[in-house]
């Protein structure tokens, strides 16, 4: 008599927000939003880390079209690959939203104290609240994510620790002050400066550890949630 398979039960949610592949799946909503806001500004105006809508843009909006419908399909396609494989549970957007909601109103706290001491107001402007803005800030979250978190931060641990063999602690230390110095940087006029502030430049700095902590805790899913919402505050700020 064939006995019946228990069906594997979906990992929980601590586990699925950290994969790496379902936080790659998580981020496209916010990448089409921003390609969608790059459409409505005719292309003026995109993330300096954006690499893949320059190879879009030289099509316009047949080439926009066409990438945004390949996000969809390769969303839907993981979606039904992670959900056979029970490694995926739809449940897991809202709460890594919620979560990301959460430190992005601790880190959004901590900037409004800063630029409203002595000295703070005039050292950063806030953009103007649209459509556009909103979709690019959203846009900045996944790139900046990508290029400083996933690709600086967890590419040079990965070189320090396994080819330079230099030990764990040290490493990781290294390259939280390295991606977060870069990450700060790159928010000012590159490669000049000209408009550089300690002030910010520390906001950014300690921004960039507390994302990279976030990411290294609890996966590039809710470093990207939590960059995005905290840019969206920024621009909705009271002040």
């Amino acid at each position: 008599m064939a006995q019946s398979k228990k069906r594997r039960s979906l990992p929980g949610y601590l586990d699925q927000s950290r994969s790496l592949v379902n936080s790659l799946v998580m981020m496209i909503p916010l990448l089409a939003i921003y390609e969608a806001a790059l459409c409505l500004s005719n292309f003026k105006v995109q993330n300096r880390f954006d690499f893949l809508t320059r190879f879009v843009e030289e099509h316009g909006f047949n080439g926009l079209l066409v990438f945004n419908a390949l996000l969809f399909t390769a969303a839907v396609i993981a979606v039904a690959y992670l959900n056979r494989r029970r490694k995926f549970d739809p449940a897991l957007w809202p709460g890594i939203v919620i979560e990301g909601l959460s430190y992005a109103l601790v880190l959004g706290s901590f900037t409004i104290v800063l630029l409203t001491i002595p000295g703070g107001q005039t050292a950063a402007a806030r953009p103007n609240p649209t459509i556009v803005g909103i979709g690019l800030a959203l846009g900045a979250g996944v790139y900046e994510e990508l290029f400083f978190r996933l690709l600086i931060l967890g590419t040079l641990y990965t070189w320090l620790t396994h080819t330079v063999r230099m030990q764990k602690f040290p490493a990781l230390a290294f390259a939280f002050v390295v991606s977060s110095t870069l990450f700060s940087l790159s928010h000012f006029q590159v490669p000049t400066l000209a408009n550089f502030d300690v002030r910010l430049f520390m906001f950014r700095f300690i921004a960039g550890i507390a994302l990279g902590g976030i990411f290294l805790v609890r996966g590039l899913g809710v470093a990207i949630y939590t960059h995005a919402i905290f840019n969206v505050l920024m621009i909705l700020r009271p002040l």
